[in-house]
This record gives structure tokens, C-alpha cells and sequence, in this order.
């Protein structure tokens, strides 16, 4: 009796999860990739010295950014870095909202520099609004020191 009752309650619990699960991966199979290209154009830039003065943990660096894609502007960014740690290099929290017409796209990391700064670093796409609320996959940003940063967005939504 009890390996009956055993048996139809695994039985039952298999049938939920089957049910449950069915459309969750039905719904995770239509989320198509999309990969596209942004410059990052610098409004404003302004880094916030914690104590000690001078370049240390808890220094926070606060940007706003115009995008363009090709000649068109398409959006803006809002942005900052948070300096987690200072050596011979140093490892910033970082945290990109892409303001596009579709919603907003978030991505957010450990970015780490050295002395002539990130190079290019890959953030990892965490989701957003509208169209990007379930989103997923990377943006790589190049700094540069002159002119517009590119940002290569590889997402599922």
C-alpha cells in the first residue's frame, strides 16, 4: 500500500512539473538573440571622491552618455562605477541603463584597470523594461580615451 501511495504521489508531482515547466521552456525557446552596436557620446562625467582624497575605495564615478547607432541618436545611457578596490589595479561595481525606445536595457559588473585604464570589458546583460524585461546575455564596452565609447549589445529578449 504505502509503495501505491508512493508511486502516485511521485506520479502527481511529475504531472505538475511537467505542467508548470511545459510553458516556461516554450517561453524561453521564443526569446531571439539580437546584436547591435552603440557609441557611447559623454555628457557628463563627474567622479565622487570618498575619504581618504585621492583615488581609494568607495570613489564613485557618475556618467551620462548620448547614444548613437550609425548617425542616429537612439537613446542615452546613465551610468556609474564603484571603486571596490585599489592595488597595482584596481576593481570598479559597475552598473550601465541603456534608455532605448524599446525600454531600458541594464547591464552591470567587475570591471578592473590598470594604470592606463579597462581596456575593453564585458558587463553582463541582466534585464530591463518593455522589451528587455527578461533579457540576457553581455554588452562590451571598449573605453577609449577621445570621443565615443562603442558598446556591442549580444542579447536575448
Amino acid at each position: 500500500m504505502t509503495s501505491k501511495r508512493t508511486f502516485a504521489l511521485g506520479a502527481g508531482v511529475t504531472a505538475i512539473a511537467a505542467t508548470v515547466a511545459t510553458p516556461l521552456l516554450a517561453g524561453s525557446a521564443a526569446a531571439s538573440t539580437h546584436s547591435f552596436t552603440l557609441r557611447m557620446h559623454q555628457v557628463s562625467d563627474k567622479t565622487v571622491d570618498a575619504t581618504p582624497s585621492g583615488f581609494s575605495v568607495g570613489d564613485d564615478e557618475v556618467q551620462a552618455t548620448r547614444l548613437t547607432e550609425g548617425a542616429k541618436t537612439v537613446g542615452w545611457e546613465d551610468g556609474d562605477c564603484l571603486t571596490v578596490r585599489v592595488s597595482t589595479t584596481s576593481d570598479q561595481l559597475c552598473r550601465f541603463v541603456f534608455h532605448l525606445s524599446g525600454g531600458e536595457l541594464v547591464a552591470t559588473g567587475t570591471v578592473r584597470s590598470g594604470r592606463s585604464g579597462p581596456g575593453s570589458f564585458v558587463l553582463a546583460v541582466t534585464g530591463g523594461t518593455r522589451t528587455y524585461a527578461a533579457a540576457t546575455g553581455q554588452a562590451t564596452i571598449t573605453a577609449v580615451d577621445h570621443g565615443a565609447v562603442p558598446v556591442v549589445i549580444d542579447a536575448q529578449y
